[in-house]
């Protein structure tokens, strides 16, 4: 009997610490799952697709690695049979070799082939898109992709051309409950802790979310295409006072330059997405107890004078 208590005593101080362990581990993810969060909804504007040079696409010179096919020639060309392959006339060694040039042949010209199809397609949208063709624009930017990230992030890009130098595009994002409504941290012990996010500040990172999605899909746009600036409108589900209904509404409307998203003037990797913004023609209104008000769009007769850098006493942070 005593050795059966002894035992039990021991069991149930195993599961109480396997039990204090899963706990732990439990909270470690929910506090990663918190910051993971809070990371990609701050760093949205930080990537950027590779800029597009179209003139080379235009020149571009059909390659195929024929390092393989050589190597294969130079085993058939050098081959020597062996003393006993003599003796016996054998011939399967050498039929191997010359069945993997073949082989090898037979892939460089399918793989010249493709190669050869995607270059002047290639070509083909080139001419096009240095042309202005505006159809060619929604092709290069399908063939990129350089938008699906934010799709991934739950946002709905919707493109419209204003002419061969400037795009329109409306953004659909989520509402502010995207922002975690309590913040979660680990104390010393190994438990979670949580505290609810003041309204303010659930806000202001909306805004920086909110903003650096603008940004992130005017260098997407200006790195793919020719273009000297992008007008986005972000539209979010806002609650209308008036009717007490739920509708979706711009809160954003921001003319992006291309000559200072990719002058090198801008360190992405360190900007407040909402300061940036606030240096661009845009339109936007935050009230930090309620958030994001409705706003216009920027006119796109805007564009043509549009300064890309607004005198420093209009710029603020938290319009």
């Amino acid at each position: 009997m005593r050795d059966a208590a002894a035992q039990m005593r021991a069991y149930r101080q195993m599961t109480a610490e396997h039990r204090k362990l899963v706990e732990m581990q439990v909270a470690a993810s929910a506090v990663e799952e918190f910051e993971s969060t809070l990371a990609a909804l701050s760093t949205v504007h930080r990537e950027c697709s590779a800029p597009v040079d179209w003139m080379q696409v235009l020149h571009a010179v059909p390659f195929v690695d024929c390092g393989p096919t050589a190597h294969a020639r130079a085993a058939v060309e050098t081959f020597k049979p062996t003393f006993f392959e003599r003796l016996f006339g054998s011939t399967k060694r050498r039929q191997q070799l010359e069945q993997a040039l073949a082989a090898a042949l037979a892939h460089e010209e399918a793989e010249w082939s493709r190669v050869c199809a995607e270059v002047d397609e290639g070509k083909r949208i080139a001419a096009r898109v240095l042309d202005g063709d505006t159809a060619a624009y929604t092709a290069a930017i399908e063939a990129s992709a350089c938008l699906e990230e934010l799709v991934e992030l739950g946002c709905n890009p919707v493109g419209k051309w204003i002419d061969r130098h400037n795009a329109w595009t409306t953004v659909r994002v989520g509402g502010p409950d995207v922002v975690p409504s309590e913040s979660k941290a680990l104390t010393a012990s190994g438990k979670l802790s949580s505290k609810r996010i003041p309204a303010s500040k659930q806000n202001e990172i909306y805004q920086d979310f909110v903003c650096g999605v603008a940004l992130r899909v005017g260098r997407e746009l200006t790195a793919v295409l020719p273009l000297h600036g992008v007008l986005c409108d972000v539209v979010a589900p806002v609650l209308d006072t008036r009717s007490g209904n739920v509708v979706e509404t711009v809160i954003l409307s921001v003319y992006c330059p291309a000559e200072r998203l990719h002058s090198g003037g801008v360190n992405f990797a360190r900007v407040d997405a909402s300061d940036l913004v606030s240096t661009f023609m845009h339109s936007m209104k935050l009230v930090k107890s309620k958030g994001f008000q409705p706003v216009a769009s920027l006119p796109a007769s805007t564009i043509s004078h549009a300064p890309g850098l607004l005198p420093a006493a209009t710029a603020s942070r938290r319009p």
